[in-house]
């Protein structure tokens, strides 16, 4: 497989997935993403219109659309992760024909080309 397209399979139950919770405005990112991004301390979410898809990857601080991973996060049990924008969250679900106030889950994979999780916005399911 060549390398430049080349993603990792993950096991049914380590499914890499962020939710998009429309009516609260938030992203809730899973640890098992951040995990797979090598447990960094800050990670960017961008959007790839090309791909109609959004990525989170590591990042310095001082990024732009930075977030700062919180330090018990993969510790503790009851530890959420979410990112807050009631705008933006509004706007990618209107973007793409989706409820404005539903929770869709989107499913992505590691890109060891781009070190980030990749989640297409065709596997948005309720």
């Amino acid at each position: 497989m060549d390398k430049r397209t080349e993603t990792v399979k993950m096991p049914e139950i380590l499914k890499l997935t962020i939710t998009l919770q429309g009516k609260e405005g938030a992203i809730g990112i899973r640890k098992n993403v951040v995990k797979a991004l090598g447990s960094p301390r800050f990670i960017a979410l961008r959007i790839s219109y090309k791909n109609n898809s959004l990525l989170l990857h590591p990042c310095e601080q001082k990024d732009v659309m930075s977030y700062e991973i919180p330090h018990d996060f993969l510790l503790g049990k009851h530890v959420n992760f979410r990112i807050h924008s009631l705008s933006f969250v509004k706007e990618l679900l209107k973007e793409n024909d989706l409820e404005s106030n539903c929770t869709y889950v989107l499913e992505g994979h590691y890109s060891p080309r781009m070190n980030a999780v990749v989640f297409p916005m065709s596997t948005a399911s309720k």
